[in-house]
């Protein structure tokens, strides 16, 4: 199966590499904990969780910088199932991570 994966992503994006050490650990978690796919898929709607958390808490402590736009989809997270292609896509209106 494959998959696609498409992000709005804001902004000047930056990436860090792992140093060799914690990256054999990284995929240790990974190998362990995500072959279980009910708990990769709870760890995805988590993480959307987190991301609606933080937009809340942006527009409400920063609301000049960071309050909702007339146009803006109301917080949410989304789960599409396309059962022709076995998939389904995750996505949510939260905001993501950054490097702060």
């Amino acid at each position: 199966p494959t998959s696609t994966t498409t992000e709005t992503i804001t902004g000047k994006g930056q990436e860090f590499e792992f140093k060799a050490e914690t990256q054999q650990l990284l995929d240790i978690v990974i190998r362990s904990v995500y072959t279980d796919k009910e708990i990769y898929v709870r760890e995805l709607i988590s993480n959307a969780s987190d991301a609606l958390e933080k937009r809340r808490h942006l527009e409400m402590t920063m609301p000049d910088k960071w309050g909702p736009e007339a146009d803006d989809e109301p917080p949410c997270i989304k789960v599409d199932v396309n059962s022709d292609t076995r998939q389904f896509v995750i996505t949510d209106t939260g905001l993501g991570m950054t490097k702060e």
